[in-house]
């Protein structure tokens, strides 16, 4: 995002990645479980669990739809990834297909 700190920006990853951990361990699933279900590697997972990565709005879906995440948590993630106009957030929550 335009004019955010370092920071703000970590913040916001570490809030993510703590997110898609926690959800995970109440699962009780392995890293390697919710990267094949997702379609992406443990590397990365871990790395977004760490707060070290940014994700793309199709991969963070694809992690949400893995993890059962409640639409509610969905929509956070996606407004922790980054933040876009109100109109674009609809759009996109409404038609992820088009990410």
């Amino acid at each position: 995002m335009r004019g955010e700190t370092a920071a703000g920006l970590a913040k916001r990853r570490a809030v993510m990645g703590g997110i898609l951990r926690s959800t995970r361990q109440r699962l009780g699933w392995t890293q390697k479980a919710v990267a094949d279900r997702a379609r992406v590697t443990v590397p990365f997972l871990s790395d977004l669990e760490l707060g070290k990565r940014s994700v793309s709005p199709k991969r963070l879906h694809a992690l949400a739809t893995a993890l059962s995440l409640s639409w509610k948590d969905y929509v956070k993630l996606f407004q922790l990834r980054q933040r876009l106009p109100p109109e674009a957030e609809r759009r996109m929550l409404i038609r992820p297909d088009l990410w």
